[in-house]
């Protein structure tokens, strides 16, 4: 079993970004290796004979479990929810959150090898993408940067926001690479993750998302703080200090794409504090934030039920801003959480969040604990947990991360 669920962990690296479909397959694939007994010479299949007990150890686990939560909070506002269809299709967006927990419990532990393989997959992925992101970018420079100039971001093979933070988790998976020092074929291959990972840093400034800035400093500043406390290399925190300075300086002054986001973003502020803020982003954002957070506190229990949150946040642009241009749903996910599902979600939601960090196996799991941070920070200008995409970047990477752990 271990061995296809390895190669289809490599699969879902470029599914991620280019097909949701085949992302979708991997998962069943996954569920399928927990629910079957397969033979693969010659080849047959069966009802997995131990199903039943790996069900029970499974409802035993509280880590493992409380991954269901994510899924349980939406289906519990059924009960408050009028719009039927958009209910049933969250309900099937978190779907995931049902069945993969069981699919990685069943797996057996992958080795160090097998992890890091399937990390090493991951950044290779990301800076060949790059690579071609970077030269459509040089190609058609003029009309991209006059977009930027507008708030367009750089075009990415999924949105912009979740391909960041996909970036970002490359990152990770590239520190740990790197720490490993792990190669494939070659030992030359160490110097390929050390390069990989340092462009990948410079790739995400190139990319002027925030909410990516954002994710990968934590990320990576917890890593250094964790390096230099256990190796205490005071000398080497310094020279962080001085870099985690002097790089966004840097790159301000040095990447075109970079010093236009800023420039765009204290203009918006500018518009924003004029209060002429109808079609900018950073004031559509805030404002879905403010009618988020009045549906929260006018149904502060249960929510207005995930699947009438379009509908809820719809209303409230008619009433307050009929001229504004719309961003449906509030970009926050614990805004959105309590819109959908009440004070009860926002419970439920970070009691499902935090349950791998009351073991102390995890707690001091530093990629996982990285990995975490830049989810954590996604939350803040992203609903990241409302997509399909933003759930499978979460969710399997969380999974693996706990499932090597073991």
């Amino acid at each position: 079993m271990k061995k296809p669920a390895v190669i289809l962990c490599v699969v879902m690296m470029p599914a991620l970004l280019y097909s949701k479909f085949l992302m979708s397959l991997v998962m069943i694939g996954l569920f399928l290796l927990a629910l079957l007994d397969i033979s693969w010479k010659p080849f047959s299949f069966k009802i997995n004979p131990q199903l039943l007990d790996n069900l029970k150890s499974f409802s035993q686990n509280w880590l493992y479990l409380s991954f269901t939560l994510f899924f349980f909070l939406v289906l519990l506002t059924g009960i408050v929810t009028d719009d039927w269809f958009s209910f049933l299709t969250k309900l099937r967006i978190k779907l995931p959150f049902l069945i993969l927990p069981f699919a990685f419990w069943c797996l057996p532990r992958f080795t160090k090898r097998d992890f890091l393989g399937i990390l090493y997959a991951l950044l290779l992925t990301l800076t060949i993408e790059s690579f071609f992101i970077v030269g459509n970018f040089i190609i058609n420079f003029e009309e991209l940067y006059a977009g930027m100039k507008v708030g367009k971001p750089i075009p990415t093979p999924m949105h912009h926001i979740r391909f960041s933070l996909l970036c970002v988790v490359g990152v990770i998976a590239g520190w740990e690479l790197w720490r490993e020092g792990f190669y494939s074929i070659k030992k030359w291959e160490q110097w390929l993750i050390k390069g990989m990972t340092v462009y990948m840093v410079l790739f995400i400034h190139f990319l002027s998302v925030r909410s990516g800035w954002l994710s990968l400093y934590a990320a990576l500043g917890y890593l250094m703080a964790e390096y230099i406390i256990s190796h205490r290399k005071w000398l080497l925190g310094v020279a962080a200090l001085i870099g985690a300075v002097s790089l966004p300086l840097l790159a301000i002054n040095t990447i075109p794409s970079v010093k236009m986001k800023v420039q765009y973003m204290l203009y918006d502020w500018e518009q924003s504090r004029k209060g002429q803020s109808d079609y900018y982003s950073d004031s559509q954002r805030l404002v879905s934030y403010k009618l988020g957070m009045e549906i929260g506190k006018e149904n502060p229990v249960l929510g207005v039920g995930y699947g009438d949150v379009k509908a809820a946040i719809e209303e409230k642009y008619v009433l307050s801003y009929p001229d504004f241009e719309k961003r449906i749903a509030p970009h926050n996910q614990f805004i959105y959480t309590w819109a959908g599902s009440g004070i009860v979600g926002v419970i439920l939601l970070l009691a499902a969040f935090f349950t791998p960090f009351f073991y102390k196996k995890y707690r001091q799991f530093p990629i996982l604990v990285a990995f975490y941070l830049a989810i954590l920070c996604s939350f803040l200008p992203e609903n990241t947990l409302e997509s399909a995409i933003g759930i499978a970047i979460f969710l399997v990477f969380s999974l693996m991360f706990i499932n090597y752990r073991e």
